[in-house]
């Protein structure tokens, strides 16, 4: 995919702080020959910045003010102008209805299309009042006000299921996000409960790590082919690897 003119931006920036290096920076632009997303997505989903950090780096590049949903009151009648799938589909949240609901504040993982913009003008019948805002946390929202869309993960989970540590076992260990931030320590903290707040955390952390090990996936397939490329690695070696 091209390079727009913010994608070129984002890019000299993150290079100049020092926020990727020149290996970074070519598996990046490999990811997007197979990803139509943006530059500064492709950053996210590779796991080089945070996607706070990325687009708080965007909102100055850009202009767009960065939107925290989080901090938002939820608006049904803003989400009730939008479809789900259309949400989902372009990553877009109808956050609010302003001026007297003739607007419709919209959180857009890329403000700067105009084509969405309009699109979201004629199914909203609304003006547009574009905001910037990081894809992980539109799509968290949107599941949360679009239930019919929301992952059900819950059913794959039986409550009777036993996690209990059988003789000999050793309770401690850890998982890691790509970062080295430890997100589990105990084999307790993944037991199940059949109470419903207990079992929701649950999904939200099979959820995460779900995230981190795709993210993990997509990082090394990028090396691999950017290795292999350039000579530095081939399919033989990964063969005896194996």
């Amino acid at each position: 995919m091209a390079l727009n003119k913010i994608d070129t931006q984002v890019a000299e920036k993150l290079r100049r702080d020092g926020l990727i290096d020149p290996f970074q920076h070519q598996s990046i632009l490999d990811y997007l020959a197979d990803h139509p997303v943006r530059f500064y997505q492709a950053v996210i989903e590779l796991g080089y910045l945070s996607e706070d950090k990325m687009m708080q780096i965007v909102s100055k590049i850009t202009g767009f003010p960065l939107a925290s949903l989080d901090k938002m009151r939820p608006d049904p009648l803003a989400a009730a102008r939008l479809p789900a799938a259309f949400c989902r589909q372009h990553l877009v949240f109808p956050c609010s209805l302003r001026e007297q609901m003739r607007t419709l504040w919209l959180a857009m993982v890329d403000p700067t299309d105009i084509n969405l913009r309009n699109e979201a003008r004629h199914l909203s019948g609304l003006e547009i009042k574009p905001l910037l805002a990081g894809p992980d946390e539109i799509l968290r929202h949107i599941a949360s006000a679009y239930p019919e869309v929301a992952p059900r993960l819950e059913s794959s989970f039986a409550p009777d299921i036993d996690l209990s540590l059988k003789p000999g076992e050793v309770e401690e260990f850890k998982i890691t996000d790509i970062a080295g931030h430890t997100l589990i320590k105990h084999i307790g903290e993944v037991k199940p409960s059949p109470t419903p707040p207990d079992r929701e955390k649950l999904r939200l952390q099979l959820e995460q790590l779900l995230g981190y090990q795709r993210k993990a996936g997509r990082i090394i397939d990028t090396l691999v082919d950017l290795l292999t490329q350039k000579g530095w690695l081939s399919l033989d070696d990964l063969r005896r690897s194996r």
